[in-house]
């Protein structure tokens, strides 16, 4: 089932790939339990492969757009520590966020608009590299 899934979200998001489809992100949205209300999001079991595939046709869906919200998101989910609770495979998650950020990102650079204070490279730099946590404007801790 898990297989299916990821094939469909994925297959989804590529033949509509940069197209914004407000249907399309709602779909990806409700398998990502951090984009959930809390309450929702407890009770919502959606299995690693999953939760990657959505995150990744995130990016497919909102390619070259520059995206604020979703890319605050997408940098709190590369930085997000482990936890005990969901994800088994946090490596492979935060590699399809990775991808996701990439491409809503794409070809934009630092001249990416309305980005700027996010300190795209330096925050990736860190996640690498190891240092102080950086706070994400506008994501809750």
């Amino acid at each position: 089932h898990d297989a299916t899934t990821v094939a469909v979200i994925l297959g989804m998001a590529a033949s509509h790939i940069g197209s914004r489809d407000a249907s399309l992100l709602r779909m990806c949205g409700c398998h990502i339990p951090s984009m959930l209300l809390p309450m929702y999001s407890e009770a919502l079991e959606v299995s690693g492969p999953v939760q990657s595939a959505a995150v990744l046709s995130l990016g497919l869906l909102l390619a070259r757009s520059a995206h604020r919200m979703i890319t605050e998101v997408l940098l709190a989910e590369i930085g997000r520590r482990p936890s005990d609770r969901g994800l088994q495979d946090r490596e492979g998650y935060a590699l399809s966020a990775g991808f996701a950020l990439g491409l809503v990102c794409l070809g934009l650079g630092s001249a990416a608009p309305g980005l700027a204070d996010l300190q795209l490279h330096t925050r990736l730099l860190r996640y690498v590299h190891g240092g102080p946590a950086m706070p994400v404007p506008g994501v809750a801790a």
